[in-house]
């Protein structure tokens, strides 16, 4: 507890440095700006398919990724009720074997190399039972490894690269004088956003997804003219 305690200890201290730092430097309203930013920032649960994250799979039949997709499903199970990280369970490697050597009994499943034979115990059961389901599934209920969606946002024309360039060349020369990271004055998605986004006014680009008021009104009007508005 007194290590811990020892963590914090110095917090507040640390805080009323840092408050005074950027007051002195007169930026005490970029630093609400971007508190207010982080205050609606909300936690979404990941979508993405989870085989999409394992090596090797989209190399896998149809009927084996619908598989690797419950063994993944199973071993996060497992991970909640163990309160544990799910690669601790079991590794990658022993999912790997499950799809592609599919034991049907619960010594089949202890026998495979890495596998706990207490985890084949306590959990196999209802594992060999899900991959069951998933064999008397007709191929047209399979779900083959996602294709990569390959219409995103397009790119950009010369034109666009251009202003983009100029707004990379502006923001560089005003992080030098600010004494700022060029990425914390306007990073590069910000940079992208903009040209998506097309804003004609200085109303329009402080509405930018993701744009801060502290960057507009830093940037902005040179922005504007880089853009031909």
């Amino acid at each position: 507890l007194e290590y811990a305690a020892g963590d914090t200890r110095h917090l507040l201290a640390l805080a009323e440095a840092l408050t005074r730092g950027i007051e002195e430097k007169g930026r005490g309203a970029w630093a609400e700006d971007e508190f207010r930013f982080l205050e609606k920032i909300q936690w979404d649960e990941d979508q993405t398919d989870p085989v999409t994250r394992f090596k090797g799979a989209r190399y896998l039949k149809p009927r084996e990724v619908t598989l690797l997709r419950t063994v993944l499903a199973w071993r996060d199970g497992v991970a909640r009720d163990w309160d544990r990280a799910p690669f601790r369970v079991v590794g990658d490697p022993v999912l790997a074997a499950i799809v592609m050597e599919r034991p049907d009994s619960i010594d089949a499943l202890a026998n495979l190399k890495g596998m706990s034979p207490r985890l084949a115990r306590m959990h196999g059961r209802e594992l060999l039972e899900k991959l069951s389901q998933v064999d008397g599934l007709p191929e047209s209920a399979l779900l083959p490894y996602p294709q990569a969606n390959r219409n995103g946002l397009g790119r950009f024309t010369p034109e666009e690269e251009a202003m983009a360039d100029g707004i990379r060349n502006l923001r560089s020369a005003r992080a030098e004088e600010l004494g700022l990271e060029k990425g914390v004055l306007l990073s590069n998605a910000q940079i992208n956003e903009i040209l998506r986004s097309g804003p004609r006014t200085t109303e329009a680009l402080y509405a930018v997804p993701g744009l801060r008021g502290w960057q507009t009104g830093i940037l902005g009007l040179e922005i504007l003219q880089i853009l031909g508005r």
